[in-house]
């Protein structure tokens, strides 16, 4: 990574030392990665759900819930399927309710989703970057209004940019990829309750010769 290289760069010992302390605590390397994309597959599926079904996941690991349902489910198929360590699918530093959370804005659908299901599950004090594509020109007029007053509240933060390269896209430039597991999700919505909506459920993976499944 170009940031090592900087590091070596330094002339002496404790300078490098101080520097690879403070990148180590950096908010930029605690970052807490979840696939948040919603791809229904049918139309008794909505991408609202799939997007409350993620809300809660994160609020458990927030809450530092380990009790919670959703966040359970999730280490499962962390350890289980996608076959990766559960502390390394975690930063070791965990978020507060006062996290940030970053999102790409195309028609606004997927980030209004977002704050209603925040809303719901109580995540209220987090504040969001959102990175908008075509500078706006693409955001729906309702989703324009919903944007609008959270930044209005001092809740989010809107950097528009004249061209994004999103997941919609491919996720080479992001390095991630999310898996979902039908069959599994099939076996335990039928059996819980509180896994109605889980068919958004799943893991990620950084490479495509990282999945072990």
């Amino acid at each position: 990574a170009a940031w090592r290289l900087d590091i070596r760069s330094l002339p002496t010992y404790d300078e490098r030392l101080k520097e690879m302390s403070e990148l180590t605590y950096s908010p930029f390397h605690q970052k807490l990665i979840l696939p948040f994309s919603a791809d229904p597959q049918d139309a008794t599926q909505t991408t609202a759900a799939i997007r409350r079904y993620w809300s809660r996941v994160l609020a458990g690991i927030v809450r530092r819930d380990g009790t919670d349902p959703y966040l359970t489910f999730y280490k499962v198929l962390v350890e289980n399927l996608a076959k990766r360590n559960w502390l390394a699918a975690l930063p070791s530093k965990l978020p507060t309710e006062n996290f940030i959370f970053v999102d790409t804005v195309v028609s606004g659908r997927a980030i209004c989703e977002i704050f209603r299901a925040f809303e719901e599950v109580g995540l209220d004090k987090c504040h969001f970057i959102l990175i908008v594509d075509a500078r706006g020109a693409e955001v729906a007029q309702r989703y324009q209004r919903e944007i609008k007053a959270m930044a209005d509240q001092g809740r989010c933060t809107v950097l528009p940019v004249n061209r994004l390269f999103t997941e919609d896209r491919g996720p080479a430039v992001s390095g991630v990829w999310s898996t979902v597991y039908p069959q599994i999700l099939d076996a335990v919505r039928q059996r819980f309750e509180w896994a109605r909506d889980a068919y958004g459920a799943g893991t990620f993976y950084h490479q495509v010769s990282s999945s072990q499944v």
